[in-house]
């Protein structure tokens, strides 16, 4: 099945993870119905692997150290599905530009928040 070597090393990353995150132990040898409910969300068979399941671990183990590269992967899939407890439809897709080039190249700093694209996301030039 081609799926198998995919599953095999989507499982070992996610135990690497939480290995590394101190969780191994929790989530293997707890027999409580939350941790079963946790491996039939995450280990959820060779044949039903998608890729959201694996962007999804991905985000959740890149968060606190590599949270850029987690927030890239997040912008170019759409995965995990997040909710902004402030507005549900607003996610920032820029950083603001800097004080100090708005204070000495302000001609040239477009009037853009964080909350509007950027040239290779909605097609302007800004």
């Amino acid at each position: 099945m081609i799926y198998v070597p995919a599953y095999a090393a989507y499982v070992a990353a996610v135990n690497a993870d939480l290995t590394a995150k101190g969780g191994a132990g929790f989530v293997s040898t707890s027999t409580s119905a939350e941790s079963q409910e946790f491996r039939d969300r995450v280990f959820v068979g060779a044949a039903n692997l998608t890729l959201q399941n694996i962007i999804t671990q991905k985000y959740i183990s890149f968060f606190v150290y590599q949270s850029i590269e987690a927030y890239n992967d997040y912008r170019r899939t759409g995965f995990p599905t997040l909710q902004n407890p402030k507005n549900s439809v607003f996610f920032p897709r820029r950083f603001p530009y800097p004080q100090s080039e708005i204070a000495t190249n302000k001609d040239n700093v477009p009037n853009a928040t964080i909350g509007d694209g950027v040239w290779w996301d909605d097609g302007t030039e800004d």
